[in-house]
């Protein structure tokens, strides 16, 4: 008995590899297509920005976007104004493949921060001060295909006068 138990061990064995999936990574394109332009939904922008960056080498790419969003009062109300931003950030990327995590920071100028003192963003809790610059940290997922598509998910910390949590969808053509 024992005998026909470990003689179907490797048939057994060879059956599951032929059905089973194997699995495979995708080289990465990072290298081979290091500039993307895209627009990110919510994200370092709050709402939308439009971003480009480019690939520094096999783990590290630095970008730089433009993002707008409307402000309102302490009470709720329309301010009238929009807060502008400019986020400069370096992505640092832990696997060389298509699809990666990667961790980001960087600093958003706030352009018009003078006149935004005490308004807060209409999406989100960030509180503006006079101060022109928000920290940004964020750990996320990128995925740059052969064909030049390129889509991002990524959990931001925003730092003004508080962290504030946020996330980001960034939808690109890598070139």
């Amino acid at each position: 008995m024992n005998k026909i138990k470990t003689s179907l061990v490797p048939i057994v064995a060879s059956f599951l590899s032929a059905i089973l999936p194997h699995p495979s990574f995708a080289e990465h394109t990072r290298v081979t297509n290091p500039n993307s332009i895209g627009i990110e939904v919510l994200g370092r922008g709050l709402l939308y920005s439009i971003q480009f960056d480019r690939v520094l080498n096999d783990d590290l790419a630095a970008g730089i976007a433009f993002g707008a969003i409307a402000t309102k009062t302490a009470s709720g109300t329309d301010s009238g104004k929009t807060a502008s931003f400019i986020p400069v950030f370096m992505n640092y990327y832990f696997a060389r493949e298509q699809g990666s995590i990667y961790a980001t920071a960087g600093a958003t100028l706030v352009t018009n921060a003078s006149d935004l003192n005490g308004l807060s963003a209409n999406m989100s809790s960030l509180t503006f001060s006079s101060n022109a610059i928000l920290g940004t940290v964020g750990l996320g997922y990128e995925n740059r295909s052969d064909n030049g598509f390129l889509f991002r998910i990524c959990g931001y910390g925003i730092i003004g006068t508080t962290i504030v949590p946020w996330v980001g969808f960034n939808f690109g053509f890598a070139f």
